[in-house]
């Protein structure tokens, strides 16, 4: 079951629905309470797990209604509910997770018998490893953070492809030769991704890099984006979760464009978010919590996932972009891929894929 407030699902969905139309102000209102819901808004009569399947439950560090990062969990909980008849039950800490909090909510989960816990971002991995030790019988999964421990394994997305392919192609969309990176923080390895990528492509590209200080700050990472333009950037690119909504918008209010990140976030704004480099949340949770039931999950420890086992792809293009940009980006997609152009060539200044 669904650890929420009174919220159906329904309301869920006319929330998302806003947000995707840039009109969801009250976002911050939107809080986790205690009572229960299938994540599907249905009745209790769900259809119930196998006898082995374990009970889940998740850990989210800023809000389901991200439209990234944290809704792609959403959505993946929803699709192990619906297909695997999953008993599953998450909480949201809208960026304000500590590390008394992330106890307290291990601890609960572990107090309801939930047997697979997974903490959805690297800020869970500390209080994990800590709580682990404690719990043999639980099984913790820690989503780009550490595990040291027996009873944890953790998984690792490739930021730093993410940000080759973005800076790739911001640079070669730029009019300006100027292109700009919102993060959340500044030492993430997108933000070093986006340099590589953008001067791979364009040597004389000038990289233009501001940081958040959080996932989720709205109003900052508008703010940064302005800036970023000021300064002559006219593609930009959100590496951020509750943000990236807000850098797009900017970039669309300007004339400019974007760099979706996660998801395919064109429904944004389609006329200006050119493509977006996307990360396959739902099909890592579908895996682990196959592996989990069927005993082989510790195949997933240190396991890094990138374009190579096709858990980061690329978008469609938007009808703004030239075919000969759409060729150059694939062309680099797939040198990455195959492993015709490995990360280490492409810092050294190897042929460009363009």
């Amino acid at each position: 079951m669904f650890r929420r407030g009174s919220t159906n699902g329904r309301t869920v969905f006319w929330a998302l629905a806003a947000v995707a139309l840039g009109l969801f102000a009250g976002a911050a209102g939107f809080l986790l309470g205690d009572a229960n819901r299938r994540a599907d808004g249905g009745s209790d009569s769900a259809k119930r797990p196998a006898d082995r399947a374990p009970r889940v439950g998740v850990l989210i560090e800023g809000a389901i209604y991200d439209q990234g990062w944290d809704s792609e969990a959403y959505a993946a909980l929803q699709a192990l509910e619906r297909h695997y008849g999953a008993d599953v039950a998450f909480v949201e800490f809208h960026n304000a997770a500590t590390p008394e909090k992330i106890a307290s909510a291990l601890e609960r989960f572990i107090a309801e018998g939930r047997t697979l816990l997974i903490g959805h971002g690297a800020v869970f991995g500390p209080v994990i490893e800590a709580t682990a030790p404690h719990h043999p019988d639980v099984q913790f999964v820690s989503i780009n953070g550490p595990a040291a421990e027996a009873n944890v394994v953790s998984v690792h997305f490739s930021g730093r492809t993410m940000g080759i392919l973005a800076g790739a192609a911001a640079a070669l969309m730029s009019r300006t030769g100027i292109v700009g990176i919102v993060s959340a923080y500044p030492d993430l390895p997108e933000v070093d991704g986006f340099r590589a990528g953008a001067r791979y492509v364009r040597p004389e590209a000038v990289v233009l890099a501001r940081s958040v200080g959080s996932w989720g700050d709205r109003p900052a990472g508008r703010a940064a984006a302005e800036a970023l333009i000021r300064q002559g950037a006219d593609v930009l690119f959100p590496a951020g979760d509750g943000f990236s909504i807000d850098v797009i918008d900017v970039a669309r209010r300007h004339g400019r464009y974007a760099v979706g990140f996660i998801i395919d976030q064109s429904f944004i704004a389609r006329n200006a978010v050119i493509t977006s480099v996307t990360q396959d949340v739902r099909r890592l949770y579908t895996e682990i919590f196959l592996r989990a039931r069927d005993g082989s999950l510790e195949a997933l420890r240190g396991r890094v996932l990138d374009v190579k086992n096709g858990y980061e792809r690329l978008s469609g293009f938007g009808p703004m972009v030239p075919k000969p940009v759409a060729e150059a980006v694939e062309r680099l997609y797939e040198a990455l891929r195959t492993g015709k152009l490995t990360e280490a060539d492409l810092d050294a200044g190897g042929r460009r894929a363009s």
